[in-house]
């Protein structure tokens, strides 16, 4: 039999092995490795373990990306064939990591927890020294101070997921070490990482099933106090970036304050001009359609914007969001669907009757989290901390499943069980 399970896990590893490196060159392309190999596995553990109906979600998606491919190449060709192939490929990547996972069925035992709880330990303290050098260790080691917290993060979350018990609760010396190494996290300076530290605090120690039906005067107190903190410290750059701009003084090395607005209120026309599907592949806001510069950017005047022209365009690819204009609604439609199969999904762990499960639901709302944050002014979506986030998601997604589909036969046993009790009397 195809073991399927034993190499996900360590792909998985290795994956968050290089998780600190982030953007550095030396690392550029292993989330692509990881995409091939997966896609790979899910076809041969189709063909040799019978597993077709299992990876359903897998053939679905890679139909929907085939339609939108033919539909970019066809209708809406505002770039080379090979960039939009390669865009076809990079934005189908986290998907195609959460679907195969879920479909392969991926758990990991005692070992594997084992080895993932030392390897995110040894990472999260490695990064600690890292994020205690400053701006510039954080830049030379990771690319950027972003990439830095989203280790932290990352990492902290599987050790958690690695780290609970029989009763899947943190010992107190597990507890104390999460807060720590979440506040650390503090130091990469992104206003991001401040949402989601008051965003892990509130759903790790102040959470519990049912506690927004019986919410006390102490909870709102408490979160009060930390949603003003959180407002308080992003406030400025969240108004800098998206509100005021540079207020008229133009600077090059604060173009994010007039790009990301232009790119963000452009994939909004892009959305109503290009109803219903986009404008297809390689056309906005991606990589692709950077690498080689989008005829599209010069049907909206971004060819005059600093940061989106063809002269320097860093700042194309800096958000996730906007570039679901190339999908249009059905595409935004699709997307959101999809975010709710699988917190539908996550909320599994919080209906069962043993509420120690609502730890999988917290971690796994928080990966969900981080995503939908992280997208907002970055592509941790299409790189290596958004893989390994969907590949958890996936993992844990299937376990919710596996615990419904189990709880489900008790239920149709005891029933066949009483009425076959009850014939006999």
């Amino acid at each position: 039999m195809f073991k399927v399970r034993q190499i996900f896990n360590i792909l998985f590893i290795v994956l968050l092995v290089f998780l600190p490196i982030g953007k550095n060159p030396a690392v550029n392309y292993i989330d692509e490795i990881m995409f091939g190999l997966l896609g790979l596995f899910a076809v041969m553990d189709c063909i040799v373990n019978r597993k077709w109906k299992s990876y359903s979600l897998f053939w679905t998606l890679l139909a929907v990306d085939v339609v939108y491919l033919a539909y970019t190449l066809i209708f809406k060709h505002y770039n080379l064939t090979s960039n939009v192939l390669m865009d076809a490929v990079i934005e189908l990547k986290p998907f195609v990591a959460f679907v195969v996972i879920y479909g392969a069925g991926m758990s990991w035992d005692y070992i594997d927890k084992r080895t993932i709880r030392i390897t995110s330990a040894t990472i999260v303290t490695i990064n600690c020294i890292i994020l205690m050098g400053g701006y510039r260790v954080q830049t030379l080691v990771s690319g950027h101070p972003a990439e830095v917290g989203m280790t932290q993060f990352i990492s902290t979350m599987l050790f958690i997921l690695t780290s609970l018990d029989k009763n899947c609760r943190l010992s107190k010396r597990d507890t104390f070490l999460v807060v720590i190494w979440l506040c650390f996290g503090l130091l990469c300076g992104r206003s991001k990482y401040y949402a989601e530290l008051v965003l892990a605090i509130f759903f790790l120690f102040i959470y519990r099933p049912g506690v927004l039906k019986h919410f006390s005067l102490k909870h709102g107190l408490i979160l009060t106090v930390l949603c003003i903190i959180v407002i308080a410290v992003v406030w400025k750059k969240f108004s800098y970036y998206y509100i005021t701009g540079n207020s008229g003084t133009f600077d090059p090395n604060v173009a994010a304050s007039y790009a990301r607005p232009v790119l963000y209120a452009t994939s909004f026309l892009i959305l109503i001009d290009y109803f219903p599907m986009g404008s297809g592949f390689a056309s906005f806001a991606t990589y692709a359609s950077e690498t080689n510069y989008s005829t599209l950017y010069y049907e909206y005047g971004l060819d005059k914007i600093w940061g989106l022209s063809p002269s320097y365009s860093s700042f194309i690819c800096d958000a996730f969001y906007p570039s679901l204009a190339q999908f249009g609604f059905m595409g935004l439609v699709l997307f959101i669907a999809f975010w709710r199969y699988i917190y539908i999904k996550i909320r599994f762990f919080i209906r069962m009757p043993d509420k120690s499960y609502s730890v999988y639901f917290k971690v796994g709302t928080l990966f969900i989290l981080f995503i939908l944050i992280e997208s907002t002014s970055g592509n941790a979506f299409t790189t290596p901390p958004g893989f390994i986030t969907m590949l958890t998601l996936g993992m844990l997604c299937r376990k919710a499943q596996n615990m419904v589909n189990t709880k489900s036969e008790e239920i149709v046993k005891q029933t066949s069980y009483s009425e076959t009790k009850r014939i006999k009397i």
